[in-house]
């Protein structure tokens, strides 16, 4: 699958990782285990991974940009004054997102990508 070790070990911290990680994260982590690589050489291998359909790019409305694993359905929210962004995972909201994706499918378009965000204030900010 992986081609190289970047590539594995960058796509492992987005796996592990518990809600979407952005790029500077991502540097952040390596810095923390000794492994500095460039952030050009992030960027690429992020690319490089969304290009093999393993990561899925979340666009905040903050303009931060997040990274995640494509291993299931859900969606993402956001407080718009901390800017944390949380996935929520619920098999009921899977079930409704397999049948929407269903529903495209009968419409001729297959699905690569999807992106259901909701912004509001955390209970921290509230």
């Amino acid at each position: 699958m992986y081609k190289t070790k970047t590539k594995e070990l960058i796509y492992n911290i987005i796996k592990d990782s518990e809600k979407p990680i952005s790029a500077l994260e991502i540097s952040q982590f390596l810095k923390s285990k000794n492994k500095n690589l460039h952030k050009t050489t992030v960027y690429r291998t992020l690319e490089k991974l969304l290009d093999m359909d393993l990561i899925n790019k979340v666009n905040s409305v903050s303009g931060i940009v997040f990274y995640e694993s494509l291993d299931e359905h859900h969606i993402h929210i956001e407080c718009s004054k901390c800017k944390l962004v949380k996935c929520v995972n619920d098999q009921e909201i899977e079930k409704k997102l397999y049948e929407i994706e269903a529903l495209i499918k009968l419409k001729g378009f297959k699905v690569k990508q999807e992106d259901l965000s909701f912004q509001g204030v955390c209970n921290s900010c509230n």
